[in-house]
């Protein structure tokens, strides 16, 4: 099995002219990211970055686009602690990852890399993804999150 490598808010503020009354004002069209079905989890690590899955057939990485990557936990009624990585797509908020975590789960880094490999169960197959972040500090940061929710599973 191949090791997935590959080489390699906005600020608002108020002015003068911003003093006008409520009525006068645009209607705000930006929209604060959903959580739906995210109910009783918490967020440990959130990162943006873009998403890769593992196309088997044409032996190459296929883009999933740019998203917020989140690993959530969560305690079951019976105190079992559960997790999960969940991605979805910055502007259509389409769901592009959501896999359960399990403790012999793989992942990889490598140090001067921005990009971190994961192996995941999806459809009942395990799926290669690899997501690239901004820095390798932020790819090390989701590498040593990743280990530490997998370590307390």
């Amino acid at each position: 099995m191949q090791s997935p490598t590959i080489d390699a808010g906005p600020l608002t503020g108020t002015s003068a002219t911003d003093a006008q009354s409520d009525d006068e004002q645009e209607p705000d069209t930006a929209r604060a990211p959903t959580t739906a079905g995210e109910e009783g989890e918490t967020t440990v690590h959130k990162v943006r970055g873009k998403v890769y899955m593992w196309d088997s057939e044409k032996k190459a990485f296929k883009d999933l686009g740019v998203g917020n990557l989140r690993i959530n936990t969560w305690e079951t009624d019976g105190g079992d602690k559960r997790a999960r990585v969940l991605c979805r797509q910055e502007t259509t908020e389409k769901i592009t990852l959501n896999a359960s975590m399990f403790a012999k789960m793989m992942v990889e880094h490598k140090g001067n890399d921005k990009n971190v490999g994961l192996l995941a169960v999806v459809d009942a197959k395990p799926t290669r993804f690899m997501f690239r972040v901004k820095t390798t500090g932020e790819a090390s940061e989701l590498k040593k999150a990743l280990d530490n929710v997998i370590a307390s599973l």
